[in-house]
């Protein structure tokens, strides 16, 4: 595994980890919000990881 993967998944990890407690401490009502947020950042993720790759 290249070291470069290995440092985006550490950092993806520690995004949602994040990410949950702030969700957890927020409460429910902001849940459609933070599960928009959620979404896009993993569209994100997948989309930067593709780019990286395929240079």
């Amino acid at each position: 595994m290249p070291v470069s993967q290995l440092v985006i998944g550490i950092l993806v990890l520690a995004a949602v980890i994040v990410s949950v407690h702030r969700l957890v401490v927020r409460g429910p009502s902001r849940m459609g919000g933070a599960m928009l947020i959620a979404g896009g950042a993993v569209v994100c993720v997948a989309v930067v990881g593709y780019l990286i790759q395929s240079f």
